[in-house]
């Protein structure tokens, strides 16, 4: 198995960490791993060294290493104010969403019930 070239393990839902034993696939070229639940750092070392593109461990949130926006705790896990602060900023997003909606449905049903009246008026006068 060490002579394998590509490696295509996407939304596998894979858990855990990435064993260490991955950085001795010398012949590895390819690799993807996104979309699963990785946790811990990404070992380095070799040839996952070379495999540079952060893109790979995408949606892998509890993955943590330099080539993530997310550093590793001396437990070798991603902060646990970086996932939180994630968490907190889709939240607001998503509430401020709702209401926007709410608002402009509201003025949206209001505008055309008002217009609505003004346009009868002016099409169909009273004789």
């Amino acid at each position: 198995m060490q002579s394998i070239e590509s490696l295509d393990l996407r939304m596998n839902e894979l858990s855990g960490i990435i064993p260490k034993s991955m950085t001795n696939l010398n012949f590895l070229t390819t690799l993807n791993l996104s979309y699963n639940n990785l946790s811990g750092p990404i070992p380095t070392g070799n040839q996952l060294q070379s495999l540079d593109d952060p893109s790979i461990y995408i949606g892998n949130n509890y993955l943590c290493g330099t080539l993530l926006s997310k550093s590793c705790n001396n437990n070798g896990t991603p902060s646990v104010y970086e996932i939180h602060d994630n968490d907190y900023r889709n939240k607001i997003l998503l509430y401020l969403f709702v209401v926007l909606g709410f608002v402009l449905g509201f003025w949206a049903i209001y505008g055309f019930l008002f217009f609505q009246s003004k346009l009868e008026v002016l099409l169909f006068p009273d004789d």
